[in-house]
């Protein structure tokens, strides 16, 4: 007798053995045994990265079963999907492609009459980058702004400032933030220098850096998210003693030099009238 078969396979059982008139006979019998239910695997599993999925794709099954699988239902997020099954793999026809969370089930039952039970796959769709903004520096007051700036040679200011001034005569604060809860700042540069992002970090998660040194600022910042989306954001800008557009700023240049003008007046008297004491001290 055979002893007890060791899991679900395959199997021939061969019987020989002598007749009475001594021949050999032998009889052979195949069979299948099938306890188990239909086994499905994620086919993209190994591109999801802490269950997130940065790219629209179609999902897949891989189908492992010894008889031949009746799919029952298919459903995403609680609604019938329609798929296709072709060598032995389960594909749906429609691609996950808007952002959100997706639950995946699928029910069917092999020949046996086993039923599956897979496990419903969660992940979300993920394909938005972190957005980056900034606060503090002051947008550009050109009318022509809004025509030019698609231009680079034509545009007042540089590309990567978005419409923002690149001149400033007063110290400021510069407050850069994200948008989302599960973004994250990781890199944080100062003219080429990498800052450590907890000196720098406020309790609400921003980033505030004190522009208050006269000098010119290279300022970049690198997000990412669990999704493994990345951003960076760059703003280049002076901080001076004087104004950059002379023009523009001409109310606060006159008050500058209306002042300047009245101390020289000053000055010129005081020195007239030491040279007429002078004189008539003489």
């Amino acid at each position: 007798t055979p002893g007890e078969l060791a899991g679900d396979d395959y199997y021939r059982l061969t019987l020989t053995g002598p007749d009475l008139a001594g021949n050999r006979a032998e009889r052979s019998v195949s069979f299948t045994v099938d306890r188990e239910g239909p086994v499905f695997i994620f086919r993209e599993r190994e591109a999801l990265k802490n269950g997130f999925a940065r790219r629209p794709f179609r999902p897949s099954f891989r189908i492992l079963d010894l008889e031949e699988v009746t799919i029952l239902s298919v459903t995403v997020n609680g609604r019938e999907a329609a798929c296709t099954c072709r060598d032995n793999t389960l594909t749906l026809e429609e691609p996950v492609e808007r952002d959100g969370i997706y639950v995946i089930a699928v029910e069917a039952v092999d020949a046996a009459g086993n039923p599956s039970d897979m496990e419903p796959v969660e992940f979300r769709l993920d394909t938005r980058p972190p957005v980056i903004r900034a606060e503090g520096l002051q947008k550009v007051q050109n009318d022509d702004f809004e025509k030019k700036s698609g231009d680079r040679e034509s545009s007042p200011i540089t590309l990567q400032n978005n419409g923002f001034e690149d001149m400033y005569t007063e110290p400021f604060d510069l407050i850069i933030s994200h948008d989302r809860p599960e973004d994250r700042f990781t890199g944080f540069t100062l003219n080429g220098s990498e800052l450590p992002l907890a000196a720098y970090m406020t309790e609400n998660g921003s980033l505030s850096l004190s522009v208050e040194q006269y000098m010119a600022y290279r300022v970049e910042v690198t997000a990412a998210d669990d999704a493994g989306n990345e951003a960076t954001a760059a703003w280049s800008f002076e901080l001076a003693r004087y104004p950059a557009h002379p023009l523009r700023d001409w109310p606060a240049m006159a008050v500058r030099m209306a002042a300047a003008g009245f101390l020289v007046l000053i000055f010129r008297r005081q020195t007239g009238r030491g040279k007429r004491r002078r004189h008539h001290g003489g």
